[in-house]
């Protein structure tokens, strides 16, 4: 409130889960005859947008910077960890984790879009693990070759010997049927 020719100074302000955008009029200046009017124009701001398969998308904001409304702030969160899969940000690179040694405490996000209005999808990627089936002597000598499925980890497997000419299964080291595990999985039928 003031009258013609009195100096005024405005401000954008933080507002939280938005981004300043633009300013339509003078942010400071002398009040006109028929007053002045200053419009700051916001946008939402954007959001890590972690896509994991057969699970809901549940985004995560991007933080306010406050102190800057044009600006997104540092950013503090972490996106889950999800077993058998690797977050990729959007150029398909693997992203960090904040724990090397425990992957489980999450992951760094990726750093924010030059337009802070932008979302940034995440893509998890199921992580490669193979099957490989073996068939020994009790030397650990190949009797045929082995078999490699490439599969991820966490798929079903079963497995069963095979009829090896003058040779008899004697054991079996590893589990016949199961999930392929992180680092992938061996079954090895063992003869004599």
């Amino acid at each position: 409130e003031g009258k013609e020719g009195d100096e005024y100074s405005t401000t954008g302000k933080v507002i939280n889960g938005y981004v300043l955008v633009r300013v339509d009029g003078e942010t400071k200046g002398k009040i006109g005859k028929d007053g002045s009017t200053v419009t700051y124009v916001y946008k939402p701001i954007g959001s890590w947008i972690p896509n994991i398969p057969g699970q809901p998308t549940n985004p995560i904001k991007y933080p306010n910077n406050p102190d800057d409304p044009t600006k997104p702030g540092k950013p503090t969160e972490t996106l889950p960890y999800v077993e058998g899969f690797t977050p990729k940000d959007k150029d398909g690179n693997p992203l960090k984790p904040v724990d090397p040694t425990d992957p489980t405490k999450g992951y760094i996000v990726p750093d924010l879009p030059t337009d802070p209005s932008q979302d940034t999808p995440i893509n998890y990627v199921a992580n490669k693990a193979n099957l490989v089936v073996k068939y020994v002597d009790e030397n650990g000598k190949d009797l045929i070759p082995a078999e490699t499925t490439e599969g991820k980890e966490g798929d079903e497997y079963t497995t069963s010997g095979k009829v090896i000419p003058g040779y008899v299964l004697v054991r079996v080291e590893g589990e016949t049927k199961g999930k392929i595990g992180k680092d992938g999985s061996t079954v090895t039928y063992v003869y004599k």
